[in-house]
Order: C-alpha cells, then structure tokens, then sequence
C-alpha cells in the first residue's frame, strides 16, 4: 500500500472545512501494521502537498532523487533452481545474510 498524501481531505481556500473533511476522515481504510507483516504487505506514505507552492525547491528534491545511483543488493548465497527447498530453509534458518537468489539453470 503506498499512500501519496491527502488530498481527499483538501478543502477550497486557506481555511479547513470541517463539514468536508470529517466524514472523509471517519470513512478512510483503517490498516494494522502488525497484521500486515505475515502477509508480506508493507506501508509507505509521505505527503508532498507542502511543495505545490515551492516548484523551485521540488525540482531541486527530485533532481537529487534521481541523481541517486543505487548499490546493487548484496547477494548472500545462490542456490540452483534444483535446489529451491534448501534456499528456504537457509533463509528460515536466520543465518542469512543479503539476498537468497536460485539460478535457473539453462539448457544449451
């Protein structure tokens, strides 16, 4: 679930408009984090709203980002494709560290 900021709650003008904005409020998706964990389904929100008046400073924020080159992800340990079962149980075992990749073999 990614969440890109609130407009739904955005009212016209400076001023809130509580009439408007509470029965959005009470009507959101509610989420536990803890539950979402055993299913893998993680939470991200930030909200950029403060930035629509400031196009200057965005585009130096999003400039950065996009300079950014990203590390590769460290690779732990690779099993072949044969050899799936013992890649989940190296990687339940706790012992690992980086990535568990399977190779697929490939047939000349």
């Amino acid at each position: 679930l990614v969440h890109f900021g609130g407009s739904t709650y955005m009212t016209k003008g400076d001023a809130p408009n509580y009439w408007h904005i509470v029965p959005r409020w009470l009507m959101r998706p509610r989420y536990d984090p803890g539950s979402l964990v055993g299913r893998n389904i993680g939470i991200l929100g930030f909200n950029l709203i403060f930035l629509t008046d400031q196009k200057d400073e965005l585009n130096r924020q999003l400039s950065e980002l996009l300079a950014i080159e990203p590390r590769p992800p460290l690779v732990g340990k690779v099993f072949k494709f044969e050899e799936a079962p013992d890649a989940l149980r190296y990687l339940k075992s706790g012992e690992s560290v980086g990535k568990v990749v399977l190779k697929r073999t490939t047939k000349g």
